[in-house]
């Protein structure tokens, strides 16, 4: 089967470079501005909280849910004093907002992704996340894709 632009569908990619053999899916994130409203169809769900924080340098509520059977999510709300988020919900509303990697190299992934000619654009330089106990995360924007989230290791 074959994807527009004739890109083939299904089977492992055995050209990948060495930094994608570590890359892990941890968890997708929903920005909402009723978090609230947000848990309550998590729970309905299944899903257990876990760890919350908030994040100063990223100016957002965070929030991760477990379920044992389904990807983690973690809820991103805003602090309430403005900035990216609070204008992405006005324009586009509640909703998926990226999907998070982890990885044993940030620089290494970033250099990967570059080598498979894919258009990305750094949104949030490495940085320490609160979450997720200091680890560095950074943000970029995949062309035909969306925001992704890289998290580096400890």
């Amino acid at each position: 089967m074959m994807l527009p632009g004739g890109m083939p569908t299904g089977g492992a990619d055995r050209s990948a470079a060495p930094a994608f053999q570590s890359l892990k899916f941890h968890h997708f994130a929903v920005a909402t501005d009723d978090p609230r409203l947000s848990s309550e169809y998590l729970v309905a769900l299944g899903y257990q909280r876990g760890a919350n924080a908030f994040d100063p340098l990223q100016n957002v509520n965070l929030e991760m849910w477990h379920h044992g059977a389904m990807p983690d999510v973690e809820l991103v709300w805003p602090s309430g004093t403005g900035g990216p988020l609070s204008t992405m919900l006005r324009k586009k509303g509640v909703g998926i907002y990226h999907v998070c990697y982890e990885v044993d190299d940030l620089a290494g992934t970033l250099d990967a992704l570059h080598a498979k000619n894919l258009n990305v654009l750094e949104v949030v330089e490495a940085r320490p996340a609160v979450l997720f106990g200091g680890r560095p995360v950074a943000f970029y924007l995949v062309e035909g894709f969306g925001l992704i989230e890289l998290l580096g290791p400890a």
